[in-house]
């Protein structure tokens, strides 16, 4: 922990410099800008500009938000934030950039040990671009999760090395064994994909995600029935990483065909994968929510007074 406080200062500025190039991509494209698109890509066509114009300025937003998360994690004045205010946008920063660095790592080592080559497809993008950006998310995620670990073990380790009682009332249970069940569709539905049972996504994407549904669903049931013990760290961890990206990644995959946005060639998801997204979502909130009730801060019970002797 003590070497993570050291490199808060070098994990910020890597943080910082790695959201340049994507947000410099961003305010070119914004201002009408054409660079890394090829001539015949669905982002050039009239009808687009007003859809791009909106979810370019959107994502630009995104990723100025990592310059305030780094800048919150590594200030004085972050630690003063209210929890909430500062945990809600990270547990979606790692939603969104977890799998990312994951699949990228995997996706040049299949590459790399197969000679797989990439596959074919209309022109979107250069690929220069998917490799700038790529990269850039990389180094964001092992960024931020350097400096969250810092920042969470100096104001809470304490509380979340004492753990919490455990659970009398069936409720939490409950949550915990709902997040398990619910985080067996997207594992199904993914480890199937990667598989080559589906055929319409990525390996590496796939692989990941199904592990982050395995990761969530196993990390919730160990801190439902168990809050305390071996392992609870790794457990947090887990759960954490992995509801946070089933819910970003269901969510942005419900919310992209809505906005009509010409992000991709491909069709838009069936009926089966818009209710596997769905399932995502709803299992990520349910992981969160069981998260909060074992490491929140538990009062200490009342003792009971002790009966005053009369005097005599």
């Amino acid at each position: 922990m003590d070497r993570l406080l050291r490199l808060r200062p070098a994990l910020c500025a890597l943080a910082l410099l790695s959201c340049l190039p994507y947000m410099t991509l961003k305010l070119v494209w914004t201002s009408g800008g054409e660079v890394g698109i090829p001539a015949g890509s669905p982002l050039l066509e009239p009808g687009s500009a007003g859809v791009m114009a909106a979810v370019n300025g959107a994502t630009l937003l995104m990723d100025a938000g990592v310059v305030v998360l780094a800048l919150a994690l590594t200030r004085p004045w972050g630690r003063r934030l209210p929890a909430p205010l500062l945990l809600a946008p990270l547990w979606a920063a790692s939603g969104l950039l977890g799998p990312v660095l994951l699949s990228t790592v995997l996706d040049t080592a299949l590459r790399l040990g197969a000679a797989r080559p990439a596959p074919p497809s209309e022109p979107f993008l250069d690929a220069w671009v998917f490799t700038v950006v790529y990269t850039g998310f990389s180094l964001q995620a092992l960024a931020l999760g350097g400096l969250l670990a810092a920042y969470v073990g100096q104001r809470w380790g304490a509380r979340l090395r004492g753990g919490g009682a455990a659970p009398r009332a069936a409720g939490p249970r409950r949550s915990a064994a709902l997040a398990a069940a619910l985080a067996a569709v997207p594992f199904t539905a993914h480890l199937g994909r990667g598989l080559g049972a589906g055929g319409d996504g990525t390996v590496p994407v796939s692989v990941v995600l199904a592990l982050a549904a395995l990761s969530a669903g196993a990390g919730a049931l160990r801190l439902g029935l168990r809050p305390r013990g071996p392992w609870r760290g790794a457990a947090v961890v887990g759960t954490w990483c992995g509801g946070a990206a089933l819910a970003a990644w269901g969510a942005w995959w419900l919310l992209v065909p809505l906005l009509d946005a010409p992000v991709s060639t491909a069709d838009g998801p069936s009926v089966l994968w818009r209710l596997t997204y769905a399932a995502q979502v709803i299992t990520g909130l349910v992981t969160l929510g069981v998260l909060a009730g074992v490491t929140a801060r538990r009062p200490e019970p009342a003792r009971p007074a002790r009966p005053v002797r009369p005097q005599c």
